[in-house]
């Protein structure tokens, strides 16, 4: 018998996409203030927010971000309010310059 799959291409895709809707981000992507501690560990802007998106990315959808991708714009904006991003400090993070407009 031939295998056959349970999801679609396109499901499979959705499945696997990071929340990008204002309430899944609130839901999946709040940051508690342990988290805050364990982020805060890290040196450098760079290196807290690297770190802020991959724990966000390890809750939902529940993996890492693969060589190469981009995290969403959206989920970007929404750890730049925390504390250690405040000021001029995403300028410096590479491909997060947008966030500095």
């Amino acid at each position: 018998m031939p295998f056959q799959g349970l999801l679609t291409e396109p499901q499979r895709l959705a499945f696997n996409a990071p929340a990008t809707d204002e309430r899944g981000m609130v839901r999946h992507y709040t940051l508690i203030p342990e988290d805050l501690a364990l982020i805060n560990r890290r040196r450098g802007d760079a290196n807290r927010l690297g770190f802020a998106i991959m724990l966000c990315y390890l809750r939902f959808p529940g993996r890492i971000l693969q060589q190469g991708e981009q995290p969403p714009v959206a989920l970007c904006v929404r750890l730049r309010p925390t504390p250690w991003l405040t000021g001029s400090g995403c300028a410096k993070v590479g491909y997060f310059a947008i966030l500095a407009a």
